[in-house]
């Protein structure tokens, strides 16, 4: 290190907080808030710890007395830094540890990593890919360690507007140039419709049923757990739900196969079911002198109804009336990464009184296979869930499908690592996401957000002493965001490369385009649309 990089000396130490006593006022011009500094230790490696300024002060400050046994603080005029320990270099290996166990002396030197300095430390932490480059030194690109980012879960958040969509699309991107990558992007609004090399599949809506196109993604309710069935079709809350749900489930078992269990993906005859409880519904038995009222006579009206509405509900014609398809050619359609690494699923025909369920079973239905996998063949794969906050949620009030859904996410969160199967969280409200799910999130890539309980979420699941990265959220640019976690050497703010085929999530400018001359809008077809919908 170049002893004209010199900050100043260290004046108090602790476990990561460092103060440095800066003298001459000329070095804490040189200094800014983000810079990387290195601090002397008295290890034998020729190494060095790796600081961050969080904060840096000019005035009168209280320092520690020479005499040990005063109490009396004395007080001097300086300048301060604030650093923040993030790791240590070990010169001999010539690599970056973000860790340490040695805090630097009282007096230590403390230098600012600049210039070549700066090069070869970048250099050194070069692992992974290429995301895009410092904000603060743009000549350097940035790295993320993707084994990690994908491993240990993470987290891509934002407010609208901030890059997200730009961000899953650029590292969808470079996960289209491995030769076997693996991923199922669950996309709500049809935002990613416009990615090259991936297979687009949609849940078909109501004016659809009629086709067999090859990229529809039927999903029939015997794909449906036991659990998942009772909280499309049962209402808890009812007086008479207890017999509902132990009645259902014995007719949902009399039309399976013998071997198969409630939560078996086998076919059965929905209608059979509403039959057998319409039998017990409407049963009259005999009493002594003239027939009675049967055991469960009215219980299952209310029942039967929502049955009734719900399997000739066109909006749930992908569930209810689904082409007879085997639960192997559904998985192949899922899981087949040979023909494309990326599967995007359009969800946005699912009517969002069910959309927890409907993603909850996909994911569901992937994981389960991935479970009973033999090891030695188990291929890996990452969910990719935009707009998480939509069906996990973290509301205390949540509805039984709601329930269902976030469950199984959960399982995933804290089981999915031992089998494979990564998440990867793409939200604009953390405050409103699982707190379960977002805390085994390893890994965070926080974009421009300023509501108070976002960012107060976001600032729970970062480490003490990098204040001064999320007080920066709120002013970062479109496209800028702050890296932390196991993915990433240092925490670090950074421009995200844009991708080459932007997501069909482009910000409208309104005012230029109230400014140019258009055509009449065609209301006509619109309405179309939305009525066949």
């Amino acid at each position: 290190m170049s002893e004209s990089n010199v900050l100043g000396t260290v004046a108090s130490t602790a476990a990561r907080q460092i103060t440095v006593h800066v003298k001459p006022d000329e070095h804490v011009l040189e200094a800014r808030i983000g810079q990387l500094v290195a601090l002397d230790t008295s290890k034998d490696d020729g190494g060095f710890l790796v600081g961050l300024v969080d904060r840096l002060t000019s005035g009168t400050a209280a320092l520690s007395p020479p005499d040990a046994e005063s109490d009396i603080l004395l007080e001097t005029e300086c300048n301060l830094a604030y650093v923040t320990l993030v790791g240590r270099v070990n010169k001999e290996a010539n690599k970056f540890y973000a860790s340490f166990v040695h805090s630097p002396a009282i007096g230590a030197q403390c230098k600012m990593i600049i210039g070549k300095d700066l090069e070869d430390l970048t250099e050194m932490m070069s692992v992974g890919i290429c995301i895009g480059r410092h904000s603060r030194f743009p000549e350097y690109k940035a790295y993320i360690d993707a084994d990690h980012f994908f491993q240990r879960h993470a987290a891509i958040l934002g407010s609208t507007g901030a890059g997200k969509s730009w961000t899953v699309a650029a590292l969808i991107e470079k996960m289209n140039r491995l030769k076997s990558g693996n991923c199922i992007v669950f996309d709500l609004h049809g935002e990613y419709k416009t990615l090259e090399r991936a297979r687009h599949l949609r849940i078909p809506g109501p004016s659809e049923l009629a086709s067999n196109s090859g990229d529809m993604l039927w999903l029939p309710y015997w794909l449906l757990n036991g659990v998942e069935l009772q909280s499309m079709f049962i209402d808890s809350s009812e007086f008479s739900a207890h017999n509902q749900i132990a009645k259902f489930n014995l007719a949902v078992l009399s039309h399976k196969p013998d071997e198969a269990t409630l939560d078996s993906p086998v076919p059965f005859s929905m209608y059979g079911v509403t039959d057998d409880l319409r039998v017990l519904n409407e049963q009259m038995v005999r009493g002594v002198n003239k027939e009675k009222k049967g055991p469960y006579h009215g219980d299952f009206t209310r029942l039967l109804t929502r049955m009734d509405a719900k399997l000739t509900d066109a909006r749930l014609g992908f569930m209810m009336n689904a082409p007879d398809y085997s639960l192997g050619d559904i998985v192949a359609k899922l899981m087949d990464f040979s023909t494309a690494s990326v599967r995007v699923i359009d969800f946005s025909q699912v009517p969002s009184d069910i959309l927890p369920i409907v993603v909850s079973l996909v994911a569901r239905l992937v994981y389960d296979v991935n479970f009973w996998t033999k090891p030695e063949q188990r291929h890996p794969l990452a969910f990719i869930c935009d707009e998480a906050h939509v069906y996990l949620s973290r509301r205390q009030d949540k509805n039984p499908v709601e329930k269902r859904a976030a469950a199984m996410f959960d399982r995933i969160a804290k089981e999915g690592r031992k089998y494979g199967v990564s998440l990867v969280v793409v939200s604009q409200r953390p405050s409103d996401l699982s707190a379960t799910i977002l805390s085994q999130c390893n890994n965070l890539l926080v974009m421009r957000m300023s509501n108070r309980d976002d960012l107060s979420t976001v600032a729970a699941r970062v480490p003490s002493g990098l204040d001064s990265l999320l007080d920066a959220l709120p002013v970062l640019d479109v496209g800028e965001a702050v890296v932390l976690g196991d993915a990433v050497a240092l925490p670090s703010r950074i421009m995200i490369n844009p991708p080459l085929t932007p997501p069909a999530s482009e910000t409208v400018d309104l005012w230029s385009e109230w400014s140019r001359q258009t055509d009449e809008p065609n209301f006509e077809a619109a309405i179309d649309k939305m009525q066949r919908r």
